[in-house]
């Protein structure tokens, strides 16, 4: 089975095995999940792109790395209605059980911003070296 590049995202947290499974993209590398940042209720959140509900077209378009302002669109509305069942916007492993409402709100709004700057200033001084 293929590995992906890096087995965590860019907030810290595990990456799972993406809706569409693993893809392979032009230059060898696999994708499972090609996640973004966007603002949900005012909050950053880490979605995936890659989603059940996009076309082969923008599905080709993210493994090119082109971000489509369509496709965020639609990772979006898949991303809320999963937040909204309670469940995380990534396709988790197997047994995952649902985030309740607390396990959310720790998850998605406590702290985000500062993962995600502690993340990119790691990869900031990482190219650096």
């Amino acid at each position: 089975m293929p590995v992906a590049d890096d087995d965590y995202r860019i907030d810290g947290t595990p990456k799972g095995p993406g809706f569409l499974g693993a893809l392979i993209r032009p230059d060898g590398r696999i994708a499972t999940e090609a996640s973004t940042w966007v603002k949900i209720d005012g909050k950053d959140v880490l979605i995936p792109l890659l989603v059940p509900t996009l076309s082969h077209k923008e599905i080709r378009s993210i493994l090119n790395d082109e971000k489509k302002e369509a496709i965020v669109r639609k990772a979006l509305r898949h991303a809320v209605t999963r937040i909204n069942d309670g469940l995380s916007p990534f396709k988790e492993e197997r047994g995952r059980e649902p985030l309740d409402k607390e396990e959310r709100k720790s998850e998605y709004e406590e702290g985000s911003e500062s993962r995600r700057r502690s993340v990119i200033v790691q990869i900031k001084e990482a190219r650096e070296v």
